[in-house]
């Protein structure tokens, strides 16, 4: 048996898209606008949600509770899940 010759080929390496995940999710709004705007945001981190106003980032309590379908929030317009990784950076 003749000794054959060892055709290599190169290898393409692809890596999968990395998609990152800005910190913080809108989901509800209350439909009013400056000092009386609120908000349902998630913690996409954690899963937790709270209750934002903007300008008022430091009062925020977060809860594992599912505030968006509760109470009056349930009937707040949906804010079309905009995401940002600093609340501090929403004025409205």
């Amino acid at each position: 048996m003749k000794a054959g010759k060892i055709i290599t080929f190169p290898t393409i390496i692809t890596s999968p898209v990395i998609q990152t995940i800005k910190r913080y999710t809108l989901l509800r709004w209350n439909g009013h606008y400056g000092a009386e705007a609120q908000f349902v945001v998630k913690d996409n981190f954690n899963s937790s949600e709270s209750m934002f106003t903007p300008g008022l980032c430091r009062d925020l309590e977060w809860l594992y509770v599912d505030l968006a379908n509760v109470g009056e929030m349930l009937y707040w317009e949906e804010f079309g899940n905009e995401s940002f990784d600093d609340l501090e950076e929403i004025a409205f």
